[in-house]
């Protein structure tokens, strides 16, 4: 298994943060109705359909997009491997393996 990379630790660290600093101000702002108010920022009544409305699609789309990430990390393994066998072989047939693998390469570029 490939080691995580500081990116990656960074942005799940950075999510659980970002979750648990919204559930700490939802509490808060449903805590306390009476700045509801006062303050349009802390009502929930403003904010709630909102995010309603905005996360589904975005938790949607972030998902989509680490499957897709997924997939192009295992057709780009299988091709290494692919590559990796081409020295078994030879004349038509090391010809004809060569061309696949190129147009395997060349569908994973466009894809990614």
């Amino acid at each position: 298994m490939k080691p995580k990379s500081a990116g990656d630790v960074f942005a799940k660290v950075f999510l659980v943060a970002f979750f648990a600093y919204a559930g700490c101000v939802l509490w808060y702002d449903l805590s306390h109705p009476e700045i509801w108010d006062r303050n349009p920022l802390h009502d929930p009544r403003i904010y709630l359909p909102i995010e309603a409305i905005v996360f589904p699609p975005l938790l949607f789309l972030l998902w989509r997009q680490s499957k897709q990430v997924r997939l192009l990390t295992e057709r780009r393994k299988k091709l290494k491997e692919g590559y990796a066998t081409l020295k078994h072989l030879s004349g038509d047939a090391l010809l004809q393996r060569l061309k696949e693998l190129h147009a395997e390469s060349e569908a994973i570029d466009r894809l990614g």
